[in-house]
């Protein structure tokens, strides 16, 4: 298989960038190479969205995202029983920073440290509201990031199996164990939402 080469498109005339984790494979295939590569021209970009669109995909409009401890950074908050409480910081070395690109783990009371908590509050206040917009779903790993300088949070994206992260614990309860105290105390999860 050949490499992936970095590439380049105009957009309403302006210079760009398509980055994406799906490059072009083997006779036309698709596959998840976990870096990311730079599509140079509109049948590049035509023939990765062609290859995703007939399994279902989504497009998500660009933000900035803030900048912390030398790169960008966002955050993963697993919703459960309307409870925001395990939260875990990515750290990226490019604009996209998922875990399983190889970025890493960022501190996250240095962060709420330095976020202070009424912008933390808002960061649970959008993951709890996102994981609302799905009435019945008892858990959701919901992505927040933060614009420049901690002005504004947005939502990503929610994530049906963005549940599981080691070592990430809140009340000395895992992801798994809170979601198990959830469903056998539903009136306490009710208590959360309301």
């Amino acid at each position: 298989m050949g490499r992936a080469r970095p590439a380049r498109w105009r957009c309403a005339g302006r210079e760009g960038r398509c980055r994406q984790s799906v490059p072009s494979g083997w006779r036309g295939r698709l596959f998840n190479s976990r870096r990311l590569i730079h599509a140079r021209t509109w049948p590049e970009v035509r023939t990765i969205v062609d290859g995703l669109a007939p399994h279902g995909l989504h497009v998500e409009r660009w933000l900035p995202k803030a900048s912390w401890q030398g790169g960008p950074v966002d955050l993963r908050v697993v919703v459960i029983g309307g409870r925001a409480d395990h939260a875990l910081v990515r750290l990226g070395r490019g604009p996209i920073t998922n875990l399983h690109l190889g970025n890493e783990r960022g501190d996250l009371t240095a962060l709420q440290a330095e976020l202070g908590a009424d912008r933390w509050a808002d960061v649970t206040r959008a993951a709890r509201s996102a994981l609302a917009a799905f009435p019945g779903a008892l858990y959701g790993g919901v992505d927040v990031l933060l614009t420049p300088g901690w002005r504004h949070c947005a939502v990503l994206e929610v994530n049906a199996f963005g549940d599981y992260h080691r070592g990430v614990l809140a009340h000395g309860r895992d992801t798994y164990g809170a979601q198990l105290r959830a469903l056998l105390n539903p009136a306490e999860a009710h208590a959360a939402t309301a």
